[in-house]
């Protein structure tokens, strides 16, 4: 049972959705933010999510919606620094270091799932590159670098969630990164 207040709460998207970032404290002073965004043309602008009594449902307009379109565009921004401050005792601290070699070699999988029903997804590199340096003072720098992810989403419907696993070179996780279209609570 819903409770009632939820119901006609809603969103609406943008052309770009915001699908996940995260931030990474690699060995000894490396750190990096994982960032990733979902976008397929014009296809999320104006979508609009709400909950009713017959559960999520999806509308573009007048129009209701219930599939993604045939493809979309996964964009992952890897950006590195000097970590700041000293590492947190109690965190994660995975075992690779954030530099052009690990970062350049990462590669990606997914998989969309519907309750405990999880399918592979096609999912494969359109391209990637290293995206800028920058400097400041105190010798701080940052490095990005863009991936962008083709995946195949025929009859995938929009109450679907997808995840993107990143991973290293010789098959370790880096992040793993859900997406759930829906409401979202502010």
């Amino acid at each position: 049972m819903i409770p009632a207040p939820l119901f006609g709460k809603g969103h609406k998207y943008h052309r770009r959705v915001p699908f996940a970032l995260d931030f990474v404290r690699g060995r000894g002073q490396d750190c990096g933010s994982i960032l990733l965004d979902l976008e397929s043309g014009d296809f999320f602008e104006g979508l609009e999510s709400r909950n009713t009594q017959a559960g999520l449902q999806f509308r573009k307009g007048q129009e209701a919606v219930e599939h993604f379109l045939t493809e979309a565009t996964v964009i992952v921004l890897v950006s590195t620094s000097r970590c700041v401050g000293p590492p947190d005792p109690h965190d994660f601290h995975p075992d690779f270091t954030f530099d052009t070699k690990f970062i350049s070699t990462l590669h990606f999988e997914g998989f969309w799932q519907r309750g405990f029903k999880r399918r592979k997804a096609d999912l494969g590199l359109f391209s990637s590159g290293e995206s800028g340096r920058d400097s400041f003072e105190n010798d701080f720098r940052i490095s990005s670098w863009v991936y962008v992810l083709k995946i195949r989403c025929p009859n995938v419907p929009l109450t679907d969630s997808l995840t993107v696993e990143i991973l290293s070179s010789d098959g370790q996780p880096v992040g793993r990164f859900p997406l759930k279209l829906g409401i979202v609570e502010k």
